[in-house]
């Protein structure tokens, strides 16, 4: 999220929301949904500074959500097919 604005922070919690990937850790996504509004009430270098840690936040979410997804793709693919009825 270089340089994103609170926009694009609140865009892409709103997309993971929608996949349900909020789910995947509450507390942590609450935490990220939080600091992304407090940092939108900023300015300046208490802007800059929130806005890194916010992105930071984001792409270790992010990889989490990825690394969640692709478990879920690898258990799926193992899952033995159902009977046909």
């Amino acid at each position: 999220m270089d340089n994103a604005g609170p926009r694009d922070a609140q865009a892409t919690l709103d997309a993971w929301r929608e996949r349900g990937a909020d789910r995947l850790d509450p507390a942590r996504f609450h935490f990220i949904a939080a600091l992304a509004r407090r940092a939108a009430g900023h300015e300046g270098e208490a802007r800059r500074i929130l806005d890194e840690r916010l992105a930071g936040l984001l792409q270790a979410y992010g990889e989490a959500v990825e690394q969640a997804c692709r478990a879920e793709a690898a258990d799926r693919a193992q899952a033995p097919a159902a009977p046909a009825g």
